[in-house]
């Protein structure tokens, strides 16, 4: 596979230190998930990554400004 690295390290570093910061100290979950995808049309396989937790998440309107 090819790609940047250091970005993908970076991104998922990024994901991983803010869920810490806002899952719940006494229950708190965070799942990181990767699955490599291979289309059946394309050769070339993607690999998909996925940082899941169980904070309290981010308002819908904060969500459409972030994806503006």
């Amino acid at each position: 596979m090819l790609g940047d690295a250091d970005r993908i390290q970076q991104v998922l570093q990024n994901l991983l230190s803010n869920a810490c910061k806002f899952v719940p100290k006494d229950h708190g979950l965070i799942k990181v998930k990767a699955e490599l995808i291979t289309p059946a049309s394309e050769e070339n396989p993607f690999l998909h990554i996925s940082v899941q937790d169980n904070g309290p998440g981010i308002s819908e309107a904060d969500i459409a400004k972030l994806f503006q």
